[in-house]
């Protein structure tokens, strides 16, 4: 008797070991991107139809933001920030580059 719960448990800690890895293989596939160009900081984390990059601009002065998309039907976004100011933009595709595109 004292084998067949030793057993038990040991197959309930192996289920647990597998599933707790399974979950951490499906976070290890998507990664947050944290980045910093000119006078923004940017974040953004690939989803599953949409992506949606956030920015900040640490300037005083307003600046513009670029996203070029990877997708090729979309046309790249640039955003106007004013200094200090955040925002995001959402799209249908990961961003390929992001990048502070000047002084407005």
């Amino acid at each position: 008797m004292r084998r067949l719960k030793r057993s038990a448990v040991v197959v309930a800690t192996a289920l647990a070991v597998v599933a707790g890895s399974s979950s951490s293989a499906q976070a290890a596939t998507r990664a947050m991107t944290r980045d910093t160009d000119g006078c923004f900081v940017y974040s953004y984390d690939p989803g599953w139809a949409t992506t949606t990059v956030y920015f900040h601009n640490r300037c005083d002065k307003a600046h513009y933001i670029k996203i070029v998309w990877k997708w090729s039907g979309l046309k790249a976004s640039r955003i106007r920030v004013d200094g200090d100011g955040k925002g995001h933009e959402e799209r249908r595709s990961k961003p390929a580059e992001v990048y502070d595109d000047g002084a407005a």
